[in-house]
């Protein structure tokens, strides 16, 4: 797929996104769509008609779906009833014509611990009620380092901050690491900083992540650093702050911990951060 080339208009939501998808999907006999259910920020999770909107959309039709505050669009990390994100990405997988899903939910070995398939959106509501039974965990507040492994999302550092969808609010009772405390993310980043379309430097929709409305918070009077063999400093600052700090390995970053924390210190550690949900 290409998200500028081969495309055919097909009409619009009724929340105005007009719909540009892949010629070659539209004009199959039957439609499959294969994918996996991970927590997303906005849709609830990944999966679904996701495979259609964003998956082979348009790039106007990708950035109209990712401007959702233009047109009073809500959603959120875990939610399937009542997000209207999620909304408008069943309603054009059915416009698309989109016939049958496959989707399945990964364990913290990167192994498959459920199966779903039939008919898309009832299909993908079942899904999504089981992957929050499965990736819900208990979280804890108030600690002095926050220790986040981006597994499985950990092969290009645009995604790395998935590692933090366990800190989906940011209510500061409910801050996993306090004001004065340590932020740390790991990451193979395997593939370097890997590409985004939209929000890579450069890109239409490029926002800096402490500038970011999501994340900007956290790195108000916290330390923010990234330990990962594979990054260089250039690829962080495109994204992030000067002080965000890049270790290459595990050792020099608890080197500096210890520094700052010579005696006790409270740690959360996450070590699938992508796929887990804070439990209510």
């Amino acid at each position: 797929h290409n998200c500028y080339e081969n495309l055919i208009f097909i009409g619009e939501t009724t929340y105005g996104t007009p719909l540009y998808i892949n010629r070659f999907f539209y004009e199959a006999d039957f439609k499959i769509g294969i994918g996996m259910l991970s927590p997303h920020p906005y849709a609830g999770f990944s999966g679904g008609g996701k495979i259609v909107l964003p998956g082979i959309s348009g790039m106007e039709t990708i950035e109209a779906n990712h401007k959702p505050v233009k047109k009073s669009l809500s959603g959120e990390i875990g939610k399937i009833e009542g997000n209207l994100r999620r909304a408008e990405i069943d309603e054009a997988a059915k416009i698309a014509g989109l016939n049958f899903i496959i989707n399945t939910i990964n364990n913290s070995e990167g192994k498959t611990a459920a199966i779903f398939s039939g008919e898309p959106e009832k299909t993908f509501n079942v899904a999504g009620k089981y992957a929050g039974e499965i990736y819900g965990t208990k979280s804890c507040y108030g600690m002095d380092i926050g220790i986040f492994n981006a597994f499985p999302k950990d092969t290009e550092m645009l995604q790395a901050l998935n590692a933090l969808n366990i800190w989906s609010t940011r209510d500061e009772k409910r801050s996993i690491v306090k004001k004065g405390g340590t932020i740390i993310i790991i990451t193979a980043a395997s593939e370097g900083c890997g590409f985004h379309g939209l929000g890579d430097k450069g890109m239409r929709m490029y926002v800096r992540r402490d500038n970011h409305g999501s994340f900007k918070e956290l790195f108000n009077n916290r330390d923010f650093a990234f330990v990962s063999p594979n990054l260089i400093e250039g690829d962080i600052y495109d994204h992030y702050p000067s002080q965000v700090k890049l270790f290459k390995d595990w050792e020099s970053c608890l080197d500096v911990l210890k520094g700052k924390f010579p005696e006790k210190a409270r740690v959360a550690v996450y070590p699938c951060g992508p796929l887990q949900l804070e439990k209510s």
